[in-house]
């Protein structure tokens, strides 16, 4: 009996070419498939994140704004009762809505003789993306109003 010195191809039932081949990588390869399959799930879950953390920005401003709004309403309120004064209400709502991290501006604020209150504070959605897309400044910038009774 003798062993073959040649290549594992020269069997003669093609049994050990077979098993070769399968094991056999093209030149040039080197895990590039892999690598490219790596690269596009990466780019694929940073975009996820991307409209994930706008979606989540925008959904806490709005929330955070609402209930800023209410608490400068609130304040306005018993400010004007105090007082009623117009100014004065309106500074205390002011300052509630700066501390909140909205604006109120002196245009958005009323109150009527009856003691009804009308204020809306502003604010904008910090955002990676959607602040530079045109036309989403209403979700970007959202606003609020609210109205509450302030009677004397």
């Amino acid at each position: 009996m003798t062993l073959k010195t040649g290549p594992a191809d020269d069997d003669a039932y093609g049994v050990a070419s077979r098993r070769t081949a399968a094991v056999r990588r093209p030149h040039g390869d080197d895990g590039l498939f892999m690598i490219g399959f790596m690269f596009r799930v990466l780019i694929g879950l940073s975009i996820l994140g991307i409209v994930g953390f706008d979606a989540a920005s925008v959904i806490m401003t709005r929330n955070q704004l609402e209930q800023t709004a209410g608490l400068a309403a609130d304040h306005a309120a018993v400010t004007y009762r105090a007082h009623p004064d117009s100014k004065a209400a309106y500074t205390a709502a002011a300052a509630v809505a700066r501390a909140g991290g909205a604006t109120l501006a002196p245009a958005d604020f009323s109150v009527t003789k009856a003691g009804t209150i009308t204020l809306t504070v502003r604010d904008q959605a910090t955002t990676l993306v959607l602040g530079h897309i045109p036309g989403s400044d209403d979700l970007t910038q959202p606003s609020s109003t609210v109205v509450r009774t302030a009677k004397p």
